[in-house]
């Protein structure tokens, strides 16, 4: 019994490096993390577009941004304003570029996963 699973074990490990599993792990994972900052970027122009288009929301925003910066950096209260200002006013560029390099990131990601299925 012990021995056919020390065969079981050594086949399985011998199929494990020969199918560059280690390899395509790194590559997915790669992707993976590189798709996640154009994805936060689109998320932050996303919500810039929302801002910019309500002033309400707007506010609402600004009064709470004001509240966290002045809690964390109690020595610049102006920096509720600048962080409101960037994201209202580089919301279309913004949100352009990080949706092509999400676009791209994407399929280099889902490419790396088809072809490593298709090897294992």
């Amino acid at each position: 019994m012990r021995k056919r699973w020390k065969a079981l074990l050594r086949r399985f490990y011998r199929l494990y490096q020969e199918a560059h599993v280690p390899f395509f792990a790194a590559a997915l994972a790669y992707y993976a993390l590189l798709s996640l900052m154009p994805l936060l970027f689109l998320l932050v122009g996303l919500f810039g577009f929302l801002l910019s288009g309500n002033p309400a929301l707007r506010n609402e925003v600004f009064q709470a941004l004001t509240e966290l910066t002045l809690a964390l950096f109690p020595a610049r209260p102006e920096m509720a304003q600048s962080l409101l200002d960037f994201l209202t006013r580089g919301a279309f560029p913004l949100t352009l570029g990080s949706g092509l390099l999400l676009l791209w990131s994407g399929s280099n990601f889902f490419a790396a996963l088809s072809y490593a299925l298709g090897l294992i």
